[in-house]
């Protein structure tokens, strides 16, 4: 148990999970002969071995090594392929996987000392480590971006918001949004818009000024600042790049630099709605004050939850989903909000407020008895939810039909209008398979409270 209080953001690059397959008798290797032979090729294994709690077919161990170096020869080494064992680092490029998270947390659940509140934190603390690396790339990238744009707007504001810069942030496995606002300024000319559209480097030599920046269509700026990214020479050198010229058009940018992280960048303009909604979560969760804010632990939970149980997907190849539900950890922010409101019996976030008075102070404690008494009800609210004839609107819930007409949104297996952007059906796309899946997984979840020897863990997949 010691050894998992150690593994934090300073030192969780120091270690590996080992794996093998056990022989047909179900021997394994006992902790002295795994010592050994780690021991014998070189390798200076610290405090004592973790075993991890697996299938019948295979065991797996935690170990932490004395330094980085050897744990890349390690997770390299060819002997002890030959030898057997599957070596991985327990915080790869994108962070910890689903299945070792589970194996830590099943291992920890054999004491009963140890309560569902102590495997809670453990989770938070294990979902929340990520390699250092990927942070400074994203802090020198980001750079570069603001560098390029500030050539091309002048005045330029930019704002990180969405996932990347979401209180319920696992790590850093998520595209980083960035929108793009500009300050006033003096000039007040407006050149036409088609000779923005023709000749995109003229920018370079005149900036687009804060009127030009506003008066123009999104798309048209966007499309502008792609076109000259792609003449950029560190950009090119940089980035794969391409424009989606949608509803909310952005230059979407996919870093080179290490290409399994997957760090992406989508670069909007003109898009303070965007940023305003997903304020809207992080103000919910820090309206909470309840002691440790538990509201962030059980939001992080509910949406490992669902990745574990394939909802939605992970971050590694094989936790990516075979059918697409087409679910979002933003729907199931919005679930939660709608929830609690109705738990609490009270209107929480208020859009018509102001921005800094949107979202009223609640307690978790003095709504739910514990972590998994909110996990309980949350599931046989959703269970029991009128999917096919309802709809949710902030606190409220209103007839499909009604919904529809009110707000001019379309019918769909499951509505949810977005508080801020009440024509977007959040769960729109959500295929009815998806909602068959959810409500399946509620009541599976449900069975397993009511097993006397219920524990928290017992709901990961």
């Amino acid at each position: 148990m010691d050894l998992i209080s150690t593994i934090n953001q300073e030192s969780c690059m120091k270690y590996v999970v080992v794996r093998w397959k056990n022989l047909e008798n179900g021997i394994q290797f006992s902790n002295t002969e795994l010592f050994h032979f780690l021991m014998s090729i070189d390798y200076d294994v610290l405090d004592s071995i973790f075993h991890l709690h697996t299938t019948d077919s295979e065991s797996a161990i935690l170990l932490k090594l004395a330094n980085e170096k050897d744990v890349m020869q390690l997770c390299m080494d060819s002997e002890l392929l030959e030898s057997g064992f599957f070596v991985n680092r327990l915080i790869d490029l994108n962070g910890i996987r689903l299945r070792e998270t589970k194996e830590i947390l099943k291992t920890l659940s054999t004491d009963q000392e140890f309560t569902d509140i102590d495997l809670m934190e453990t989770l938070i603390r294990l979902i929340c480590l990520e390699v250092p690396e990927r942070e400074k790339i994203a802090e020198e990238e980001l750079k570069i971006i603001e560098n390029g744009i500030s050539e091309l707007v002048e005045n330029a504001v930019f704002t990180i918001f969405g996932s990347y810069n979401s209180k319920v942030r696992r790590n850093g496995f998520s595209d980083i949004d960035l929108a793009v606002s500009s300050r006033s300024s003096d000039r007040t000319d407006v050149r036409p818009v088609d000779m923005i559209i023709e000749n995109p480097k003229c920018l370079l030599e005149h900036p687009l000024s804060h009127a030009e920046f506003y008066s123009y269509p999104p798309e048209e700026v966007i499309r502008a600042i792609y076109k000259c990214f792609l003449d950029n020479e560190v950009f090119q050198n940089r980035f794969k790049m391409r424009a989606h010229l949608v509803e909310t058009p952005i230059v979407m940018l996919d870093s080179t630099k290490v290409p399994e992280m997957k760090i992406g960048y989508d670069i909007s303009v003109n898009n303070q709605i965007s940023v305003e909604k997903a304020q809207i979560l992080n103000d919910f969760i820090e309206a909470d004050m309840s002691d440790g804010n538990k509201m962030r632990s059980v939001a992080m939970f509910i949406v490992h939850w669902a990745k574990t149980n394939k909802l939605l997907g992970g971050a590694y190849p094989d936790e990516r989903l075979v059918v697409k539900f087409r679910f979002n950890s933003y729907i199931i922010i919005h679930l939660i909000i709608h929830f609690v409101q109705i738990a609490s019996n009270k209107l929480i976030l208020d859009t018509r407020k102001n921005p800094e008075d949107r979202v009223d102070r609640y307690n978790f404690d003095e709504v739910f008895r514990n972590y998994m008494d909110f996990f309980k009800q949350f599931c046989e609210y959703y269970l029991n939810f009128d999917y096919e004839n309802v709809g949710i609107f902030g606190f409220k819930l209103i007839k499909k039909s009604e919904l529809a007409e009110a707000e001019n949104v379309k019918i769909s297996p499951w509505m949810m209008v977005d508080p801020l952007h009440t024509t977007h059906n959040i769960c729109y796309h959500v295929v009815p398979e998806g909602i068959k899946h959810f409500r399946s997984l509620l009541g599976t979840s449900l069975e397993k409270m009511n097993n006397p020897q219920f524990r928290m863990v017992d709901l990961l997949a």
